[in-house]
């Protein structure tokens, strides 16, 4: 995630990813966690760079961040 640049998905994305999640017999709701892989949804339902350990929804695609750009996400980071 850093890596590239911490790139997120949209609002909408983000949302329908967490509905998915809602209705998920893994999920752990009174943590918000994947059962399968432990991983806290608000993040990781957020992150273009992560999916879901079950197939519900995949990666997306990060080619379209300039070099720059990542660069430039990855040192404000890092300085915070």
């Amino acid at each position: 995630y850093i890596k590239n640049g911490a790139p997120n998905v949209s609002p909408d994305d983000y949302a329908t990813r967490l509905d998915i999640c809602k209705k998920c017999p893994h999920l752990i709701s009174t943590s918000m966690r994947c059962g399968k892989c432990g991983c806290l949804l608000q993040h990781k339902a957020k992150w273009r760079t992560s999916d879901c350990p079950i197939n519900k929804w995949p990666k997306q695609d990060t080619s379209d961040i300039a070099e720059d750009e990542k660069e430039k996400k990855i040192n404000n980071l890092l300085s915070s």
